[in-house]
Formats: structure tokens, sequence, C-alpha cells
């Protein structure tokens, strides 16, 4: 029960910042919800047991990745005044929507897993003999 709620955490909390990394307003932000992101993944994958992948999202992912998006974001100058045909909403709304896809995507797969019939293994099943 406690791995269970503690994998649903850890999916609610990759959902928000994978959302906050569409909508935040400043770039460095952005990047620093996706290292948090990339965190939360390896954590997760410490909870279903496959360390090895949680240390080569460590490295890959959150040390080599986003380092090198960090650089072109200082190098670039992204501080010019906006276009004077852009919305600055509609990035926000475009987060808010990819969040809400992904919320119908993640209850059609609860709608689907609960429909379908649990498998239980019985250990040892396959080698007992029954005697008549």
């Amino acid at each position: 029960m406690a791995q269970a709620i503690a994998f649903y955490f850890l999916a609610a909390c990759i959902l928000g910042f994978a959302v906050l990394v569409v909508t935040a307003k400043d770039t460095v932000h952005s990047v620093l919800f996706l290292v948090l992101d990339f965190l939360f993944v390896a954590a997760l994958y410490v909870l279903l047991g496959a360390e090895f992948l949680a240390a080569i999202q460590v490295l890959v992912y959150a040390g080599g990745i986003v380092v090198l998006y960090l650089f072109v974001v200082m190098l670039v100058n992204l501080k010019r005044p906006p276009e004077a045909h852009s919305d600055p909403h509609r990035r926000t709304m475009l987060g808010f929507l990819l969040a809400g896809a992904v919320m119908v995507e993640v209850v059609a797969i609860a709608v689907y897993g609960l429909s379908q019939p649990a498998i239980v293994a019985v250990p040892g099943a396959a080698t007992q003999s029954r005697v008549i």
C-alpha cells in the first residue's frame, strides 16, 4: 500500500513539474523545473527497482543535457521585447490544454486497467501434482 501511495505521489509530481516546464514564463525556471522532473523520474525508477536506469537518468539527463540547455539559455539573449502580434497568454493556455489531455489519458488508462481481469500467479502451481 505504501509503495502504491509513493508511486502515485511521484507520478503526480512528475506531471505537475511537466506542466510547469511548459507554462513557466522564464526559460531558466522552465529548465529548473525540467531538472526536478528528471530527478522525480529517477526516483520513480528507484521505486520500481531499476536503480541502473535511475543512475543513467541522473547522469545523462539531469547532469548533461540540462546543463547544455542552461548554457544555451544563458548565452542566447532572450530579454528582447516581445513582438507586436504575439499573445503572452497563448503559451499558458497551451500548457493547460496539454495538462488536460494528459489527465484525460491517465483517466482512460486507469479505467481500462480496472476493466481488465486480474491475473493471479500461484507460486509452485505448475510443479504440484495431484494424486487421485
